[in-house]
């Protein structure tokens, strides 16, 4: 597979793994404040039972084959670019296991506050949305860069 079509996977990749933080952030986070709080835990575990396989095999799949394309590298466009990608597309992987499972377990262990609530929704906005959403337009520009100097 040429050097291109696995950077036009990452970028596919890249932003399905971003639509997907996007709606988790101001869709599905932002409404766990309706969930009544005896109700709270049993959501919860559903809520990642259901998104958690969905957010690694995007994930997972975004990073690897960003990982790829800084290896290999694209025509016309400098490495240090797309390793800035492969950064922003671990940022989840670190920040999840290291600050967001802790608050959500803190969350329900409280239970849905409107405060705690909210400050998960903006450390879900800053830790795994705004990343993979910068990533897809670092790999958007190199991708276009490469394909229009070739």
């Amino acid at each position: 597979m040429s050097k291109t079509n696995i950077a036009i996977l990452a970028l596919l990749f890249a932003g399905l793994s971003a639509g997907f933080a996007v709606c988790m952030s101001f869709v599905h986070y932002a409404i766990w404040g309706f969930v009544p709080p005896g109700a709270f835990g049993a959501f919860q575990q559903a809520s990642a039972t259901r998104t958690v396989p969905l957010a690694i095999g995007l994930g997972i799949s975004s990073l690897v084959l960003t990982l790829i394309t800084a290896i290999r590298g694209l025509p016309n466009v400098p490495r240090s670019v797309i390793w800035i990608a492969v950064i922003l597309a671990a940022i989840p992987w670190i920040a999840t296991p290291t600050i967001m499972i802790p608050f959500q377990e803190r969350l329900a262990a409280a239970g849905p506050t409107n405060e705690l609530i909210n400050q998960l929704l903006w450390r879900d906005i800053l830790l795994r949305s705004f990343p993979p959403v910068t990533q897809s337009m670092i790999l958007l520009g190199a991708v276009l860069r490469s394909v229009r100097r070739s």
